[in-house]
């Protein structure tokens, strides 16, 4: 997060502003920064990363699943992890595993929080993808690149 501290001063762009032009509490990207929240929603990574130059590259690892055919309906979400989310689900039902299994796989308590994230009725923070990936056997990455 130093990278990013540092990209902002090089813009000359104070937390305060930056908080204002990205919609957000004043006080987040002073916790950004300072890694809390240290499980921040992919939307949130995706806006203060653009802010300083940087695109979010979410990439799933180890999983085998047909190209999910609820792809462009998580698209239409708006949020950077969409066909990650997507493939994630694609990949559980590939594999024959339940929510219920997966869900106490990836040490989820609650089936109803489970359900909401695989309906995308809510956008998932980064650890979440992280999580269900492992309890799938695979592994999600995110990395930064320069925008172009």
């Amino acid at each position: 997060m130093d990278e990013f501290r540092a990209r902002r001063r090089a813009a000359g762009i104070g937390q305060k502003t930056l908080a204002k032009h990205l919609g957000m509490n004043p006080s987040s990207p002073g916790h950004f920064e300072s890694r809390r929240p240290a499980n921040p929603l992919i939307s949130s990574l995706v806006r203060y990363g653009e802010a300083v130059g940087l695109h979010l590259v979410l990439t799933l690892h180890g999983l085998e699943a047909p190209e999910p055919p609820e792809a462009a309906a998580f698209e239409a979400l708006g949020y950077v992890g969409a066909t990650a989310h997507a493939r994630l689900v694609a990949a559980r039902k590939h594999l024959g595993l339940t929510q219920e299994e997966v869900s106490r796989r990836a040490g989820v308590r609650s089936r109803k929080a489970f359900c909401l994230f695989e309906g995308g009725d809510h956008e998932p923070h980064l650890a979440t993808l992280q999580q269900y990936a492992r309890a799938l056997g695979g592994r999600f990455d995110a990395r930064w690149e320069e925008l172009c």
